[in-house]
């Protein structure tokens, strides 16, 4: 399936997605478009196996939060999510990819890639687009091979960020990415 949750200008509403929810062989796992504010955006307490990718765009993301131009979100939260295995039998290509979105909160989310050698095209455990004073804070995102890739070709990344500005990064784990 292409996508398992698809929500697209909700306005202002209260979106919340938690509670243990779990999504197999997706190629989107949540995909949340919106061009306002949300009143709450809650992604909570889910679990993301076997992502599907054609290595297009972004295909292969467990979390995708995206917006045409900048909006200042004021309850906006993703956290204590899983995606991937700790076995490494299962990775997404990006865990969850932001663009857009001020203010957000990202926390206590565990992400697992599982490469013996380099990508050959680019997996990212957090990525975020214009996400001015983003806050992320107790993920972990961990490569879980035992054979370390001794280059990545920054193919392979724990954070990957792009023209966001004021953004904190605390108290997260980051192993084995190259």
């Amino acid at each position: 399936r292409e996508y398992c949750i698809k929500i697209i200008n909700s306005g202002p509403k209260e979106l919340i997605i938690q509670n243990i929810n779990t999504f197999n062989d997706y190629t989107y796992g949540i995909w949340v478009e919106n061009n306002r504010d949300f009143e709450q955006l809650l992604i909570k307490n889910n679990d993301f196996f076997n992502a599907e990718t054609d290595f297009q765009n972004f295909t292969g993301t467990a979390i995708t939060a995206v917006a045409a131009t900048p909006i200042v979100t004021n309850n906006f939260e993703i956290s204590e999510n899983t995606m991937g295995t700790l076995t490494g039998s299962s990775q997404p290509r990006f865990g969850i990819r932001l663009a857009h979105f001020e203010r957000a909160r990202i926390s206590e989310n565990k992400i697992y890639f599982n490469f013996t050698s380099s990508p050959s095209n680019h997996y990212a455990g957090v990525s975020l687009q214009e996400c001015n004073y983003a806050r992320l804070n107790l993920n972990e995102v961990i490569n879980v091979s035992s054979i370390f890739p001794a280059t990545s070709n920054e193919l392979l990344k724990g954070i990957d960020v792009l023209s966001s500005t004021n953004l904190r990064i605390e108290n997260s784990t980051l192993n084995n990415l190259g």
